[in-house]
C-alpha cells in the first residue's frame, strides 16, 4: 500500500510541480518580474527536479554514480529552498533589509549543506553507507522546508486576511485572494509533511517509515491540487470563485 501512495505522490509532484513552476516562469517571461521568476524555478526544481534526484539517491545505483546523484540533489534542493525564500522576500516584503537577510541567510545554509554533503557523498563506497548518508543529512533538508513554508505561509495567511477585509469593500480581486488562502493552505501542508518526516526519521522504526511515506504521499497530493488550484486553473473554478465571491 505505501509503495503505491510513494509513486502516485511522485508522479503528482513531477508532473504538477514542473507543469505548473514551467506556467509561472512563463509568465515572468513576460512581466519580467523576479517574484514570479524565483517562485517559478523553486517549484520546477524542488518538484520537478529534487524529487527524482533524491529518489535515485534512495535506489542501488552504481557506486561511481551514486556521488554524482547525491551532490545533483543537494545542489537542486538548496537552490530551491534558496528561491522560496526569495520569492517571500520580493513578493511580500520588498527591499525590507531583514527580509533579503534571512535570504542571505539561507544561501549560505544551502552552501554549507551542498559542500558538506558532497564531501560525504565522495567517501561513500556501499550501499549501508549511502543510506547512513542519507539519514545522517536528512535534518539539513527538513530544516529549510520548515523555515521557509512557515514564512511564507504566515505571510499568505496574513495577506489573505487583510484581502478579506479589502474584498468586503470591493477593492481586492476574488481569484488573487483565494490564491493567498490556496498558498497558505499548501505550506501548512508541507510544514505538516516535514514534521512527520522529522519525527519519523528520529524514531528510526521501519514501520514508522512506512506510515510516514504514506502520509506525507497523501500530503504531497493535497499540496499538489492547492499549486494547481493556486497558479494553473480549470476555468470553471475560477468561475465558481467569482460566483461565491460575488454571493458573499
Amino acid at each position: 500500500m505505501h509503495q503505491l501512495v510513494l509513486a502516485a505522490s511522485t508522479a503528482t509532484v513531477l508532473a504538477v510541480w514542473a507543469f505548473v513552476g514551467v506556467r509561472i516562469l512563463l509568465v515572468a517571461r513576460r512581466t519580467r518580474g523576479f517574484a514570479e521568476f524565483s517562485l517559478g524555478l523553486s517549484c520546477f526544481l524542488l518538484g520537478g527536479l529534487a524529487v527524482p534526484t533524491s529518489a535515485m539517491a534512495h535506489l542501488s545505483v552504481p557506486s561511481s554514480i551514486a556521488p554524482a546523484i547525491g551532490i545533483t540533489s543537494a545542489i537542486v534542493t538548496m537552490t530551491g529552498f534558496t528561491l522560496l525564500f526569495a520569492f517571500t522576500a520580493r513578493a511580500f516584503h520588498f527591499q525590507e533589509r531583514w527580509a533579503m537577510a534571512l535570504v542571505w541567510a539561507m544561501a549560505l545554509y544551502g552552501l554549507f549543506y551542498v559542500i558538506g554533503n558532497g564531501q560525504s557523498w565522495l567517501a561513500v563506497e556501499t550501499r549501508v553507507d549511502s543510506s547512513a548518508l542519507q539519514r545522517q543529512w536528512a535534518p539539513f533538508t527538513i530544516c529549510p522546508a520548515l523555515v521557509g513554508f512557515s514564512w511564507t505561509g504566515l505571510e499568505a495567511a496574513r495577506q489573505y486576511r487583510m484581502m478579506r477585509r479589502r474584498f468586503a469593500l470591493g477593492m481586492a480581486d476574488a481569484v488573487v485572494t483565494n490564491r493567498m488562502l490556496l498558498w497558505g493552505l499548501l505550506s501548512a501542508v508541507a510544514i505538516g509533511d516535514a514534521l512527520f518526516a522529522g519525527t519519523f526519521l528520529y524514531l528510526g522504526s521501519p514501520l514508522g517509515r512506512e506510515i510516514q511515506q504514506v502520509i506525507t504521499g497523501m500530503g504531497t497530493i493535497v499540496a499538489s491540487v492547492c499549486l494547481v488550484l493556486a497558479f494553473a486553473p480549470p476555468k470553471a473554478y475560477l468561475r465558481w470563485v467569482r460566483r461565491v465571491g460575488a454571493e458573499s
